[in-house]
């Protein structure tokens, strides 16, 4: 178990755990303690966020519950999600910027865009190929019965 603030807790399974989650291209899980100190981080270890508004923000829903945030971090969007641990009086959150999420949404959008596209002209394709003999086959009908109401027309039974 995680104990905050315990110099025995034992955090080299949950590191290598975290080290081995990413989100996006450059997000990553994170463990803060209730004080700001970032216990588990990829880089700012035994730093301190308890100054940030973000951090403060967080500190107000301590409730137990999956939060979500977004913040500017750096000059960029962030996104989290974030839940409040009483037994271990700290946050397990996992971040993400907001651009790489856009970065990939654009990607898919593209994709879709193009696979619509083509399946668009190949079913115009089909649809040619298979209509076109069925006009033939309507025209022919329909030069047939003009020529035969002429026929008719012309006093020829």
């Amino acid at each position: 178990m995680l104990y905050v603030g315990m110099p025995e807790k034992d955090l080299d399974g949950t590191k290598v755990l975290f080290s081995k989650n990413k989100f996006f291209d450059t997000g990553y899980p994170y463990i803060v303690g209730a004080d700001g100190m970032l216990i588990v981080h990829p880089t700012d270890e035994g730093k301190s966020i308890e100054n940030e508004d973000f951090f403060k923000e967080m500190l107000r829903h301590k409730s137990g519950v999956i939060e979500e945030m977004e913040y500017v971090w750096q000059g960029q969007n962030q996104f989290q999600y974030y839940k409040y641990h009483e037994p271990i009086d700290a946050f397990v959150g996992a971040n993400f910027y907001i651009s790489d999420m856009n970065e990939i949404l654009n990607r898919i959008r593209i994709t879709i865009i193009i696979v619509t596209v083509l399946a668009f002209g190949i079913v115009l394709l089909v649809l040619r190929f298979f209509c076109s003999d069925g006009s033939k086959v309507l025209e022919k009908r329909s030069r047939f019965c003009r020529s035969g109401c002429k026929w008719r027309l012309n006093g020829y039974h």
